[in-house]
């Protein structure tokens, strides 16, 4: 888990453009509209973007995109319909870091068992995986790597964590992976086995 050196790629261009724009429903508060018509016009751009949680076609690059975008649009969903949650300041956190270091999302051959990594500032998908994925599966997998971008990373406790918040994206879209919370840890404990249980934490 040692931090790597990547590189740029026009991802990166698009998600700053997409962070760049205005949300749904800033648009709307800000044209008066009312706070029910903000949440229907959340509601329905969520349904939008979420419609592709489980296309697998497209090259890998172009899935990573949708992805990126995906990912983001859930974040701001989660933070303005959730305000007084956990969650939403937990989806608030990782927007603000993300919208500070603004971490390029690329594509990479990262080799067999790595679907995604960071390095604290930037976040590669492996290539393979992307190809092989639904953007949705991707989606989670950014989420994951930016959990760690808001809050470290380096032990179990970090990536049950990161785990966890990309489970929450997963059972909006119907695509969860896991039945409970244990089932998380036991996840965790399995495929993180070499990490100290807590105590490291390269990237807050």
């Amino acid at each position: 888990m040692n931090p790597i050196e990547f590189g740029t790629s026009a991802i990166d261009k698009a998600m700053a453009n997409y962070k760049g724009t205005i949300s749904l429903t800033q648009q709307m508060a800000g044209q008066g509209g009312t706070a029910n018509a903000a949440q229907t016009g959340t509601a329905n751009q969520q349904q939008g973007i979420f419609a592709n949680a489980q296309n697998t076609g497209g090259d890998a690059s172009g899935k990573v995109s949708q992805a990126t975008q995906m990912a983001y649009s859930w974040l701001d969903a989660k933070q303005s319909s959730t305000q007084n949650t956990g969650l939403a300041s937990q989806a608030g956190q990782v927007n603000k870091a993300v919208a500070q270091k603004r971490p390029p999302v690329v594509v990479r051959d990262l080799g067999e068992g790595t679907n995604a990594q960071t390095n604290g500032s930037s976040v590669t998908i492996n290539q393979r995986y992307a190809e092989k994925s639904s953007v949705g599966s991707i989606a989670a997998s950014i989420l994951h790597e930016f959990n760690h971008i808001a809050f470290g990373g380096g032990d179990k406790a970090d990536e049950t964590r990161a785990e966890s918040f990309a489970e929450m994206f997963r059972d909006d879209n119907g695509i969860g992976k896991f039945n409970s919370q244990q089932d998380v840890t036991a996840w965790t404990n399995k495929n993180y086995s070499n990490l100290a249980e807590d105590g490291v934490n390269f990237f807050a």
